[in-house]
């Protein structure tokens, strides 16, 4: 009698079609040298760049949790890793919130002190990505491009 094969596990196999959630993963893991080298602010702002190239499953991938749990990594990796089901015709898409094939439209990090958040639309042709930095500074990236934000206080003069 054989043994049955070890069930694989979706987010692995997905995660070794995925290169830009390779690398992702791999920047992520290199925190502690990269800052050293780059400073805060120039480890968020790559980190941010390679997030913004991410699509929802390579999040769920990942461990962010999702609109469902945000507290936690998706539980349902076998219909979550699965390719999206397009909406019928005529139809508009929605958001999905998990577990649903093609992973949810929005994730979390609840737990790193970069505090990322990415939103996807319902058909994923655009994303929001943001990361905390230092100083309670957020950087935003839209479709994969920063956005800068100036704000400037004005002090009122006084007579």
């Amino acid at each position: 009698m054989t043994e049955p094969e070890p069930e694989t596990d979706p987010w692995q196999d997905w995660l070794s079609r995925s290169p830009e959630a390779l690398t992702v993963r791999q920047w992520w893991a290199d925190v502690v040298e990269q800052t050293a080298r780059l400073g805060e602010d120039g480890y968020c702002e790559r980190l941010g760049e390679l997030l913004s190239r991410l699509s929802p499953r390579d999040f769920a991938a990942l461990g962010f949790g999702c609109t469902r749990r945000i507290d936690r990594s998706c539980r349902e990796p076998q219909t979550c890793s699965q390719d999206p089901v397009a909406a019928p015709a005529g139809e508009q898409p929605t958001p999905r919130h998990g577990p649903v094939a093609g992973a949810c439209s929005g994730f979390w990090d609840c737990y790193s002190r970069f505090q990322v958040r990415a939103a996807f639309t319902a058909d994923d042709r655009h994303r929001v990505v943001t990361v905390q930095g230092r100083w309670s500074q957020v950087m935003l990236w839209v479709d994969g491009v920063r956005v800068e934000a100036r704000v400037s206080s004005t002090t009122p003069a006084t007579g």
